[in-house]
């Protein structure tokens, strides 16, 4: 058994280089400092800040790593990277997935107008590039967001986001999320499942601040004229609100 997880650890990390070495990090004449300073985060997690050790998520250390991430990634591409260079097991990854979120939401305490954006768009980066699994991803909105609105009332915004990012939009749409299956009515259920565990006024706020959003990415044309809105669905939304 220890040496099986010795080849699959190996076999992670090998992954992992070659993905270092295909983003051409570090260095050369006209280099990207950004991901430059990606590469260093992920060479100082593999060399010295483990997030996972004797099978535990290291709090600490995957903390440093949420924080530098959110500094310097801009992009989709710079967080599936950084995700790469964790070499996680898959046998770690939901567990160290759900800390992670809890990590986002703590991050935003304190400052929320500055920083639910950048920790939306980082968690939607991770969970439409599959790194973090949707269900993953759910299980710790509801472990963690309740904790987090006591401590952060206006946290709600955080969750707005998240179902603007994860709504079904055709690719090159400029927002949403186009996925092979993904549809209104799994996007309902997703909104159903990560509401749950709040209370009515604050799941109202949720779904409203989606919806106030979605407007604005329309150009205040109606998001509900959209085909995607049909009256059924608009009676869904209706009996919900």
């Amino acid at each position: 058994a220890a040496q099986g997880k010795a080849k699959a650890r190996a076999k992670v990390k090998a992954k992992a280089r070659a993905a270092a070495a295909g983003a051409g990090a570090g260095g050369e004449d006209g280099a990207d400092p950004v991901e430059d300073r990606l590469f260093d985060i992920c060479k100082e997690i593999q060399s010295n800040r483990p997030v996972v050790q004797d099978g535990a998520v290291v709090t600490g250390n995957l903390r440093w790593f949420v924080v530098k991430m959110l500094e310097v990634a801009k992009t989709a591409s710079h967080w599936e990277h950084a995700w790469v260079q964790l070499c996680l097991l898959e046998e770690h990854r939901k567990a160290v997935s759900i800390e992670m979120v809890r990590l986002f939401m703590d991050f935003m305490v304190g400052l929320p107008q500055e920083r639910i954006r950048p920790v939306s768009d980082a968690l939607a980066y991770l969970t439409k590039g599959q790194r973090i699994k949707l269900g993953a991803m759910e299980e710790a909105i509801n472990l963690h967001l309740p904790g987090t609105l006591r401590r952060c009332p206006s946290a709600w915004q955080l969750l707005s986001c998240l179902l603007v990012h994860w709504f079904p939009r055709p690719k090159g749409y400029g927002w949403g999320w186009s996925r092979v299956g993904w549809s209104w009515m799994e996007w309902w259920k997703l909104v159903e499942r990560v509401t749950g565990a709040l209370a009515a006024e604050t799941a109202f706020e949720a779904i409203c601040g989606a919806l106030g959003q979605m407007e604005e990415y329309e150009d205040g044309k109606g998001t509900y004229e959209h085909e995607l809105w049909n009256e059924c669905r608009l009676a869904t939304l209706r009996e919900k609100l």
